[in-house]
């Protein structure tokens, strides 16, 4: 039997009628999610220009794009609040989907509190400097090959081991060659021959006769044989057994391939000599750097053997091809040596410094440049942030060239003049990529501190919290 309505206590009766009224909003999270346009702690849903629908939010993390949730919370990567932005029905915003010119306004005390800082674009002449390592070696225009010019028998070395110091015309080798032997006594015969001649009155006969003392002549000075030396054989009438070779040039004995008793054919490798005192240094340049070498260039060799000490040398000769594997180009330096303080075969520090903006035809000297701290790398595209008027500041795509001593050439997107942030970029960046309206919500007419305690409290209210 049903008790009537007014038998029961007024509490059950004003509970149900409270679960009554509020059940269609309990059901629907939708509602919940409404609140006052003025209440930035609350998700709020904003009408749209026609009236007709509603902008759905959603949140996600500003350092793990990926992280999107409908519910406010913290990341679970780094624990950072979740920022709230428009929906945009997918996880994460693709580069090319940002906004194109990202702006972000910012009241004085927040530029302060961010620490931005900002200077001006200007011309600045930049040294690029490239460190590299480079190895000492022979200057191969100043090597010196000693030879047999005629087949012998080597009885005699003046010259017995390597690292001997030589002067041009000292003598090497003692030979002894039969060939050499026949060579003299069959221009001894043509002087005898030509003497004869002389009063002959057929004058073919005197001409055959001294065309064979100076094809004799000739052979005995194409086998190393000196002019003096022939005149000697002329005026004495006797014939030399042995051949004296003599250095060619001056310099140091690096390799010795001859031995006493050894026979030798003509052309046989005896010596090698090499100049000291001129030497070459071999250094590597990667490819990306490969633009900025030219020939003439001064480049300082530094070495762990001589702490302190730098020698100077030039670059003659830059090498036409790339060597595949280490993708590095090799490059000469001609390098003096005065004192034989460097040799062969050592290991060195060697710096180009290349000078960047020489005067043009305008007269312009040095390159549009910025701070390496006021670039942003996306990947793709590198940005920086420009400050267009006081605390307003636009994100803009530059090009850049070389990057040195701390500063970044401009190529492209910037000129002269323009107020770059130099500190701080990073943070901009970070806020302008929370979405429309949420830089405004909390750096602009909401929450900035030009409203007094009332931004204060709308910026601190805890998500969920409703004002009194």
């Amino acid at each position: 039997m049903n008790m009537p309505l007014v038998g029961r206590p007024w509490s059950r009766v004003l509970l149900t009628l409270v679960l009554a009224l509020a059940g269609p909003f309990l059901l629907n999270p939708s509602v919940l999610n409404t609140a006052r346009d003025d209440d930035p702690g609350l998700l709020w849903a904003a009408p749209s220009d026609d009236g007709n629908e509603e902008i759905e939010y959603e949140f996600f993390c500003s350092m793990h794009p990926h992280i999107v949730s409908d519910q406010p919370g913290k990341c679970p990567f780094c624990g950072m609040p979740l920022s709230k932005r428009p929906k945009t029905g997918k996880a994460g915003t693709a580069e090319e989907d940002l906004p194109e010119v990202p702006m972000v306004q910012l009241s004085p005390r927040q530029i302060r509190l961010a620490g931005v800082k900002v200077e001006p674009a200007t011309y600045r002449r930049l040294l690029k400097t490239i460190y590299t390592v480079g190895t000492i070696t022979y200057d191969e225009r100043l090597l010196a090959y000693v030879t047999s010019w005629i087949a012998g028998r080597v009885d005699k070395l003046f010259v017995d081991f390597t690292g001997v110091e030589v002067e041009k015309g000292e003598p090497l080798v003692w030979i002894y060659s039969p060939d050499l032997v026949s060579a003299q006594q069959e221009y001894l015969l043509s002087l005898e021959t030509r003497d004869k001649m002389k009063g002959s009155t057929l004058g073919i006969m005197v001409e055959s006769a001294n065309s064979l003392v100076e094809a004799s002549r000739d052979r005995l000075l194409l086998w190393g044989i000196t002019g003096e030396q022939i005149d000697e054989l002329s005026q004495t009438g006797k014939v030399q057994d042995h051949m004296t070779i003599y250095a060619p040039e001056s310099g140091t004995v690096i390799k010795k391939d001859v031995l006493k008793g050894q026979y030798v054919k003509e052309g046989s490798m005896m010596y090698t000599i090499a100049d000291m005192f001129h030497l070459w240094m071999m250094a590597d340049i990667y490819e990306y750097e490969m633009g900025l070498i030219e020939l003439g260039q001064d480049v300082e060799i530094t070495t762990a053997a001589f702490p302190g000490q730098v020698f100077t040398g030039e670059v003659t000769f830059i090498e036409p091809f790339l060597n595949e594997v280490t993708r590095s180009l090799k490059v000469r330096v001609d390098v003096p040596n005065p004192d034989l303080e460097l040799k062969p075969a050592m290991f060195v520090n060697a710096t180009f410094k290349i000078p960047l903006g020489e005067p043009d035809e305008k007269g312009t000297a040095g390159v549009l440049s910025i701070p390496r701290s006021a670039v942003l790398h996306t990947g793709l595209r590198k940005l920086i942030y420009i400050e267009v008027e006081k605390g307003l500041f636009e994100a803009r795509e530059i090009k850049t060239g070389y990057d040195t001593e701390g500063y970044v050439e401009v190529l492209d997107g910037l000129k002269e003049g323009d107020v770059v942030v130099t500190r701080g970029a990073f943070l901009l960046d970070a806020e302008s990529q929370l979405g429309p309206g949420v830089g405004a919500q909390y750096y602009g007419a909401r929450g900035g501190p030009e409203e007094g305690e009332k931004g204060k409290e709308e910026k601190t209210s805890p998500p969920g919290a409703h004002r009194h």
